[in-house]
């Protein structure tokens, strides 16, 4: 197991990962409710907007926490395809005029190639972190036989998002094609050599949350010139502080009731407690950006 990572030394690799979320990958999806009244284009947060937000949000976090606990196999499914689609939406929407099957589609599997190039590369701590909550969908696995090959799952996905930025060579700039092919390339490497946790700060931080933090704040700059990144931080701090605390509890109450459930696979379902409906909330966000043309990251 790469528990250690690339500095040899598991509390690094924790703090590392700490670190990561608390300064980039929760606070992007903070200012979900501030989208969400933008959308509606309505001028002022007033009390009774922000709780109808939230009580929509709580909602559907309720109602995908009833089922990660009642159908913890599907939930775990959901969770990788609609993440899949989410990282693949927030890296290649401005390669496409408008939404559309094949727009969904190319999103779906360059989020795939890059999980499983996190997940598969990492597989006996990925393994292990699921078996904490879902133990008989590991003895399967690697019961089966079937884990003896995920290292081979990276080679295979990587084949789509390949032949798709080859499509865009005549359309579109070699720079921006090979900037993309080199992030693919670049998130493969970290993930083979660098351990999960490592290579899930990397991708969820470095790439995937602070690309979907620009283009929140270039969505806030059009009806607010002066916004930025000072203000976006303002704006995220409530709900990034709610988040953290909400996660220390939980983690605290796993410890204390021996529950058995590892503290990264906790921190994974509350994160896909969350994504559910950031990702809907997002998708206005790229939606919007496709229709206006937006511009080459």
């Amino acid at each position: 197991m790469k528990w250690t990572g690339i500095w040899n030394e598991p509390w690094i690799d924790y703090a590392f990962f700490g670190i990561t979320m608390v300064v980039i990958g929760l606070p992007h999806g903070a200012v979900d409710h501030l989208i969400h009244i933008r959308q509606k284009q309505q001028e002022d947060l007033t009390p009774a907007t922000l709780w109808r937000f939230v009580r929509g949000y709580l909602g559907l976090v309720l109602l995908y926490g009833l089922l990660w606990y009642f159908l913890p196999t599907l939930s775990l499914l959901l969770f990788i395809g609609f993440s899949c689609y989410h990282f693949g939406q927030s890296q290649l929407y401005y390669f496409f005029s408008k939404e559309n099957p094949f727009s969904a589609l190319t999103y779906l599997l360059w989020g795939l190639a890059v999980l499983s190039y996190i997940i598969c590369w990492n597989s006996q701590e990925s393994l292990a972190l699921i078996g904490t909550i879902l133990p008989n969908f590991e003895t399967w696995l690697t019961g089966s036989g079937p884990a003896a090959y995920l290292s081979l799952v990276p080679w295979v996905a990587s084949l789509p998002p390949g032949l798709f930025l080859l499509s865009r060579l005549r359309s579109y700039p070699a720079g921006v094609v090979l900037w993309e092919a080199g992030c693919l390339l670049a998130i493969g490497l970290v993930s083979y050599y660098g351990g999960l946790l490592v290579a899930f700060s990397v991708y969820f931080g470095f790439w995937h949350s602070s690309k979907s933090l620009r283009a929140i704040v270039r969505g806030f700059k059009e009806n607010n010139p002066g916004y930025n990144y000072v203000r976006f931080y303002k704006d995220a701090l409530v709900f990034s502080a709610i988040s953290i605390v909400g996660i220390a509890i939980l983690a605290a109450a796993t410890y204390y009731f021996v529950l058995g459930i590892h503290p990264v696979m906790l921190f994974f379902v509350v994160i896909s407690l969350l994504t559910f409906p950031h990702m809907l909330t997002l998708e206005t966000v790229y939606r919007r950006q496709v229709r206006l043309g937006a511009a080459i990251e």
